[in-house]
């Protein structure tokens, strides 16, 4: 931002350059406590084994997906673009799991989000015909074991959300219309 107030005319820079720099600062600090507490609760809730063992999983099987996109080939051989489909999955996770902040049920929801799209991608490869020489059962299997895996991890998700009180932020309980 200061950069931007270098392209602005001298008068008006020096009037309102403490302004801004002020604002931005505050709003530096505003981020950065907000990052402090999520990452405070993403501490607390891995110590707790189903929240870490979703984790685990969904990682785990994200690493071994990105693995077969790029090295192996999951729809057709290496490097062909129908494989490039899965870059979705993945997006459906990181943003569902910023989305959730990290929170068991927003995670359960983004995983089993994971698990769908995954599904949804075979079934286009299979309809389009994109597999190639691939064998229909070998994409069925491949993409079957993707969202067991995305599914279990859901499901672990699930079950760490059971201990865990609900979200004052999205309670409307107390709150006047």
């Amino acid at each position: 931002m200061r950069l931007v107030l270098h392209l602005v005319p001298e008068p008006w820079r020096t009037r309102y350059e403490d302004e801004v720099t002020h604002a931005l600062a505050a709003s530096d600090r505003k981020l950065r406590d907000s990052l402090d507490v999520m990452a405070w609760g993403v501490k607390l809730r891995m110590q707790r084994r189903p929240y870490r063992y979703a984790v685990g999983l969904a990682l785990g099987a994200t690493l071994i997906l990105f693995y077969l996109i790029f090295a192996v080939g999951v729809i057709a051989d290496e490097g062909d673009r129908a494989d490039m489909m899965y870059l979705g999955v993945l997006a459906i996770g990181i943003i569902g799991a910023i989305i959730a902040r990290f929170r068991p049920r927003g995670m359960a929801r983004a995983l089993f989000g994971m698990a769908t799209a995954q599904a949804l991608i075979a079934v286009i490869a299979l309809i389009t015909g994109l597999n190639g020489l691939n064998p229909v059962l070998e994409i069925l299997i491949l993409n079957a074991f993707f969202v067991a895996l995305y599914a279990g991890s859901g499901w672990l998700f699930r079950q760490a959300a059971r201990n865990e009180p609900p979200d004052p932020a999205l309670s409307y309980e107390g709150q006047s219309s």
